[in-house]
């Protein structure tokens, strides 16, 4: 925050990205959030003007994690192909609510 006259404050706005998913570097834009502040100068805000700024930002690709856990256990057949059952992998590093299906082909 810049430009307050001196015993001015402002306090409280918050930043966030305009899209959650991950659009390359600075391919995002950081936007305030409007409302989300409050300018302390004596004339509720009035005697200021508040100009929003929206710089470049990144959001980053999430990691996920699959692993094989337990026996597989492969009866001879002149093959090297293995059947793995729901018990053989996992994935962690989930996020919220997001949807992950494992292609064990």
């Amino acid at each position: 925050m810049s430009g307050l006259v001196s015993g001015d404050t402002a306090s409280g706005f918050t930043q966030s990205f305009a899209s959650k998913n991950v659009m390359g570097p600075d391919g995002s834009t950081l936007v305030v959030n409007p409302g989300s502040g409050t300018i302390n100068d004596g004339n509720n805000g009035n005697n200021d003007t508040l100009v929003y700024q929206t710089p470049p930002g990144t959001v980053t690709v999430a990691t996920l994690t699959a692993a094989l856990v337990g026996a597989v256990v492969k009866a001879y057949d002149r093959t090297t192909i293995a059947t793995l059952s729901p018990d053989n992998d996992r994935v962690t590093e989930i996020i919220g609510s997001d949807d992950v299906t494992l292609n064990r082909a």
